[in-house]
Order: C-alpha cells, then sequence, then structure tokens
C-alpha cells in the first residue's frame, strides 16, 4: 500500500475509536480539546519510540519518494515517514544525540499530563498544559532557527508544509486555550 492509504486508513481508525471512547465519557469535555488529545496522545506513543529507538532510526539516511513508495510493513510507514520529516523539514534529528530529541521527549509527558489533567476533570490544569504546549512549541522552532544549518532549504515547498504541520502544536491550543 502506499503512503496514503497507510496513512488515511490509521486516521480512520483512531478517529473512530477516539469517537467511541468518547461517546463513554462521563463527563461531556471540550469535543475540540478532546480530538487534539486524543490526536496526540497517538503522537506521544510515537514521540517516545522515537526518542527510544533514535539510533536504529538515525541509521537511515534521506530516502525519496515517500509518497509513491509502496510500504513494507505498517511500522515500516512510520519509520518511513519520520524520515521523510527528518530530511525534508528538520535535519536534526539525524544526529541522535541532538538536544531536539529531549524536546520530544517533554512534549509526550505534557501530554500524558494533559491526559491526567482531562480524566481528573480539571479543566485548570488542562488549560494551563495548552499554554505549555504552545511555549513548547515555540521553544522547538527557537532551536531549529538557533542551528539553522538543520534546515532543509533545497525543498521549500515540501520544508514549509512539513513545518507547518509542526506549527499546529503553537495554533492548536492557542485556539483552544482563547475559545
Amino acid at each position: 500500500m502506499r503512503a496514503p492509504v497507510v496513512l488515511s486508513s490509521f486516521l480512520v481508525a483512531i478517529t473512530f475509536l477516539g469517537a467511541v471512547i468518547y461517546s463513554y465519557l462521563p463527563a461531556r469535555i471540550n469535543p475540540w480539546l478532546f480530538a487534539w488529545l486524543w490526536f496526540n496522545v497517538w503522537i506521544a506513543i510515537y514521540e517516545i519510540y522515537i526518542v527510544f529507538h533514535r539510533k536504529e532510526l538515525t541509521r537511515d539516511k534521506c530516502r525519496p519518494g515517500f509518497w509513491q513508495r509502496e510500504a513494507v510493513s505498517y511500522w515500516g510507514f512510520w519509520k518511513d515517514a519520520w524520515n521523510e520529516y527528518t530530511c525534508y523539514a528538520d535535519e536534526r534529528y539525524l544526529e541522535p544525540e541532538n538536544f531536539v530529541f529531549i524536546i520530544e521527549f517533554i512534549n509526550a509527558v505534557l501530554i500524558v499530563c494533559l491526559l491526567v489533567a482531562i480524566m481528573l476533570q480539571s479543566s485548570y490544569w488542562a488549560y494551563i498544559l495548552l499554554i505549555i504546549q504552545a511555549y513548547h512549541c515555540i521553544i522547538y522552532f527557537i532551536s531549529m532557527l538557533h542551528s539553522r544549518r538543520h534546515i532543509n532549504t533545497e525543498y521549500p515547498v515540501k520544508t514549509t508544509a512539513y513545518l507547518l504541520i509542526s506549527a499546529l502544536w503553537l495554533f492548536v491550543p492557542l485556539m483552544l486555550f482563547f475559545s
């Protein structure tokens, strides 16, 4: 299967599962907040995997053609997806000892804290954690700008698209906070 098929299948499956879980929650929380949390739980799992397997993942250097290539396996798809972002947006991920992995791990911890806050029905802490998440995204981009040599400028459209996806962790928490 090609990358778009694998990705869309995964998104449909986790959306359905999230909707089922949301329908069984005892107290109604903001559905947008739950959707953001649900999406981030999966991202946190992925980030933790990346942090603990970074030496293995950084062995594979940039392989072009991610969106056209057939996925060898489900986990191979996620490894290739990570490699695609790494090669076209933030090359710091190619260095296993780079500070960016600490940033990723902190984001995963923030998501776990946000999950606990929502399970405890503490909207106060949930919104504080959203602000921290937005601030954390700013730290990510500042650290990226500080190490300019790691930003791929050969493919400006792809790089911009991937960095805009990363900017979701700034804009969505702020939108949820101010809504």
